[in-house]
Order: C-alpha cells, then sequence, then structure tokens
C-alpha cells in the first residue's frame, strides 16, 4: 500500500518508526511490576482495570516515557530522512533542496529549526513526567 507523497506517508511511517519503542518499553515496564502489589491489590479486591490504572500504569510509567523519548528521537530522523528524498514539502525536503544549491546557511539554518522542534518535543515528554512525577532515565535535569 503506497501512501504517496503527501502528508499520510510523513504521518504512517512516524507513527511505525514511533510506535514499536515505545511498545517494547510498555512490555517490560509491566513487566517488572513487582508481585508484591497484586497480591496487596487481591487482599483489598481491586477490579482488573484499577489493578491497570493504580499497579501496572503507574509502575510502567517511567519505562513508558522513557519509550516516547526514544520514539520521538527516531521519528524526527526517519521523518525528516523521508522528506529528504521522498516529498515534495517539509523541513528534510527543504534542507536536501538547499543542499542542491550548495546554500549551507539556509542548511544549517534550517537543521537549527530541527534541533528546536525536537527540543520542544522532548520539553513536552519530560513536562508531561514532572506532572506525573515520573523521574526520566535520560532525562537531563
Amino acid at each position: 500500500v503506497s501512501f504517496g507523497l503527501g502528508m499520510e506517508s510523513k504521518v504512517t511511517f512516524g507513527a511505525l518508526y514511533g510506535f514499536f519503542p515505545v511498545l517494547f518499553n510498555t512490555v517490560v515496564g509491566a513487566g517488572n511490576v513487582d508481585k508484591v502489589y497484586f497480591e496487596v491489590a487481591d487482599a483489598f479486591g481491586l477490579s482488573a482495570a484499577d489493578r491497570l490504572r493504580k499497579i501496572v500504569l503507574r509502575s510502567a510509567s517511567r519505562s513508558i516515557l522513557n519509550g516516547l523519548q526514544i520514539s520521538l528521537a527516531i521519528v524526527i530522523i526517519a521523518v525528516i530522512s523521508i522528506e529528504m528524498f521522498g516529498s515534495v514539502a517539509g523541513l528534510g525536503y527543504l534542507i536536501h533542496r538547499a543542499g542542491q544549491r550548495m546554500r549551507m546557511d539556509e542548511v544549517y539554518a534550517l537543521i537549527l529549526v530541527v534541533l528546536v522542534v525536537a527540543w520542544l518535543l522532548l520539553s513536552l515528554v519530560k513536562l508531561g513526567a514532572r506532572l506525573l512525577n515520573v523521574r526520566l532515565e535520560m532525562s537531563t535535569n
């Protein structure tokens, strides 16, 4: 199935590239929940939905958010790369076109824009982690 050169292809490829790191980190985080928590949940008679929300998601939230950070980095690289060679619009396309025209000032300016966008997206993940009281492993602060 071909999604063409438009926004649909970028979103599809970005979702595919970003899905698996989040999935793997979620599975690892959920698998590392201490069994004692489930015994306590049995003692209090928690439902399956409450176990998932109150135990598994809270215990795995650090792994999930770390997976999200990894996914964002992968998605940014993948989408910019796809835009460079298979698109007619976007930052990657503009970087590639400026490079072909030997306009290095434009190339560096566009790379700076990509870095700022990446920093903003990762800052949003860090803000979400702070709001959830989760300390991220990859965080520098």
